[in-house]
């Protein structure tokens, strides 16, 4: 192979690692979280009351025989520690509650987070930034979720 031929080897695979990296922060837009299986009355009791805990409020609710969906409104917070570290200066959050039919009445229910953020940059734009600090608050709204509509399944299991 020539010296040229080897140069636009090298650019050719340069480009496939940028365009790879590109689609891996694309992806990087939401934070997912399988929370386990439900009926869809705990589903529709406890995922309302739990965002709301924590200052969501329901924008959308869809529900079919096999599906159910809950998307919050975004939620303007506070920059958390580490967000304001990269220079954030305004935040919104949102949570994306799925829940589709595994068979029989339970329902396996997915969590979506999106987190979005002005102040690094230069146009001030909205953009995705995914904290240590942000992964730990949406942990911990997906864990008591999942104590919530878990629960309910453990309880009609066991009887």
């Amino acid at each position: 192979m020539s010296i040229g031929g080897a140069g636009r080897a090298c650019s050719a695979v340069a480009a496939i690692v940028l365009l790879a990296g590109c689609g891996a922060s694309l992806g990087g837009r939401q934070l997912r979280d399988d929370i386990g299986r439900a009926t869809l009355r705990d589903i529709q009791l406890h995922v309302p009351e739990v965002l709301a805990d924590h200052g969501y409020t329901i924008n959308q609710t869809r529900q079919t025989v096999g599906r159910i969906y809950y998307e919050t409104s975004w939620l303007y917070r506070a920059p958390f520690e580490d967000e304001v570290e990269r220079g954030v200066q305004e935040v919104r959050t949102r949570f994306i509650v799925q829940g589709r039919r595994g068979g029989s009445d339970f329902f396996d229910v997915e969590v979506r987070v999106e987190n979005a953020v002005r102040g690094i940059l230069p146009s001030g734009e909205w953009s995705p930034l995914l904290t240590s600090d942000f992964r730990d608050h949406m942990r911990s709204v997906s864990d008591e979720l999942m104590m919530n509509i878990n629960a309910g399944v453990r309880v009609r299991g066991g009887l």
